[in-house]
Parts: C-alpha cells; structure tokens; sequence
C-alpha cells in the first residue's frame, strides 16, 4: 500500500485529521507553497515513521527520500541542521 496513491491518501488523510486536527491547516498557513507530495511526506514525518518506512509508503527510494527531505526543508526555510520532525511537531 502506497500513500502516494490517490485513493489510499484520500483515505489516509480523513483518518489523520481526526488524529491531528488543524496540522494540514497550520501546514499550509505556514508555507502554502507545498506540492501534495510535500504534504504527505509531512504526514507521515508526523507519525514519526523511520526512513525505510516512509518511503516504502512514498513508493520512493532512501535516496530519493533524502532528496525529498532536503528540499521540503528548505521550502520551510529551515537549515541543514534544523531538525524537520522538531519543526513538524513544534507546528501542532
């Protein structure tokens, strides 16, 4: 099962938002330049998946996950050594 797949992140995210209420919103007031793919890999930084889990549910390789990391990080303006699930936890 994928997350990248639309009908699955559809499901997933009616499911998140129960749990996590106003983290999409408080996502997207901060930085409403994100793709869908940068939201789901948020999500699931949210849920405090390992690498190798949350790119088996990307559909991606490590390396590409490290790629993906890279780049949301700089789009939230954060540094290389700013920690992305601080940040994602720190966001509600």
């Amino acid at each position: 099962v994928s997350v990248a797949q639309d009908d699955y992140w559809n499901e997933f995210r009616l499911i998140f938002d129960k749990v996590h209420e106003s983290f999409f919103a408080n996502l997207n007031r901060h930085c409403p330049d994100l793709t869908p793919a940068d939201v789901r890999l948020l999500a699931l930084v949210k849920m405090n998946l390992g690498s190798a889990d949350t790119a088996r549910l990307l559909s991606v390789t490590p390396d590409s996950l490290r790629v993906m990391r890279y780049r949301v990080k700089r789009k939230l303006g954060l540094g290389t050594a700013d920690s992305l699930q601080q940040f994602i936890d720190q966001l509600g």
